[in-house]
């Protein structure tokens, strides 16, 4: 046992009539335990561990020399290194937490967040939960959800299959649920909108665009950021909303092939 508030309050409450069984009992300790803290005249303090494993002159001018020209570089490769080359017998958690403070800090960019001004952009994305069990059988459900680039406001319609017609009629769905539509629609390179990853939009896309008097945008590959806001919504359907909805049977819809519900979020 090393705490300071322990040893004070054992003392205190044993000025104040308590017996060494009832300190125990109340702390959770062994009556010698209590015996050696009620006598020792200041908090008793665990010796300092000797370190395991720790780094030779010529392991830590290796690490330094290394980290030099690569900051970055992992530590399973250095590790590696040391033990081929000079070696080390730590295991890697060991050798992890020595080569923290000395790994160089390395200046990390500061984040600029996108952003769209009101009524510019909406995002869109279909989530796939699973299977859930609907009426007396297991369907896979699919999540439509579109978001406001803006304020973030969210719109989920669920489906039972994610072909165009039905990815539109729940597209068209989420715009009424958010109350119109924006200058722009950012998706990814699903087939549902896009046929190529070139930008080669489907037919049917075009003609919803068209009659819906906005645009479609391309988030671009490699780009996790730029769609975030869906791809956070679409986290809390799969972390949050579903996991709560699991404990309840969903009602059984009449028409299975087009279920209409829309699963509002926490």
């Amino acid at each position: 046992m090393e705490s300071e508030e322990i040893w004070m309050d054992l003392r205190a409450l044993r000025r104040h009539g308590w017996s060494v069984s009832a300190l125990a009992r109340e702390f959770h300790l062994n009556r010698r335990t209590v015996n050696r803290e009620l006598a020792a005249e200041v908090p008793r303090r665990y010796p300092p561990r000797a370190p395991r494993h720790p780094f030779t002159p010529a392991q830590l001018a290796h690490i330094e020399r290394r980290l030099a020209v690569c900051p970055a570089l992992r530590a399973t490769d250095l590790r590696h290194e040391l033990r081929r080359e000079y070696g080390y017998a730590g295991s890697y958690s060991t050798f992890r937490r020595r080569l923290a403070p000395l790994r160089p800090a390395i200046p990390v960019e500061p984040e600029v967040r996108f952003e769209t001004a009101p009524g510019v952009q909406t995002q869109a994305d279909w989530k796939h939960p699973g299977s859930w069990p609907l009426g007396d059988e297991m369907v896979e459900l699919h999540a439509m959800a579109a978001v406001l680039g803006h304020s973030r406001r969210p719109a989920i319609r669920m489906a039972t299959c994610c072909t165009r017609e039905v990815s539109f009629e729940r597209l068209v769905r989420c715009f009424d649920d958010l109350g119109g539509v924006t200058r722009e629609i950012l998706t990814d390179r699903d087939t549902v909108f896009w046929i190529s990853a070139s930008g080669t939009l489907s037919p049917e896309w075009v003609d919803l665009w068209g009659l819906l008097g906005t645009v479609p945008r391309l988030c671009r590959p490699y780009r996790p950021k730029t769609k975030g806001k869906v791809e956070r919504v679409n986290r809390e359907i799969e972390q949050s909303s579903f996991l709560f909805t699991s404990r309840r049977r969903i009602p059984k819809i009449s028409d299975p092939s087009s279920p209409d519900c829309c699963l509002p979020l926490p």
